[in-house]
């Protein structure tokens, strides 16, 4: 499970320079800003808890994308949408995934 977490974080920072692991746990983890490194430190799991607010926040990313895109008017702008809302679509589904098989387990 935390290697989904890795993966998307993995992800999300190939689109986004700035996004730090601390941004990640604070912002998409719902957790303090070191929490992402002591899951990899401690090979740790994450809890139910945490892909599920993981799998919120990137399917709210999913819907402001979807709100913008037919408002974009730059074809730049469109595309970006676009490609944001991919990413984010598949990456909540593969949290989604992830939060199901944790349930089942």
């Amino acid at each position: 499970m935390r290697h989904i977490l890795e993966d998307i974080y993995q992800q999300l920072s190939v689109d986004d320079e700035y996004l730090t692991e601390r941004d990640f746990s604070k912002d998409y983890l719902g957790r303090c800003g070191s929490y992402f490194a002591y899951l990899k430190s401690s090979d740790s799991q994450p809890s139910a808890d945490v892909m599920l607010h993981l799998w919120g926040t990137l399917k709210q990313k999913k819907q402001v994308c979807e709100y913008q895109l037919p408002r974009a008017r730059h074809p730049l702008n469109k595309h970006n949408l676009t490609n944001a809302l991919s990413q984010y679509s598949s990456l909540a589904e593969r949290a989604f995934q992830a939060l199901n098989d944790l349930a089942i387990s």
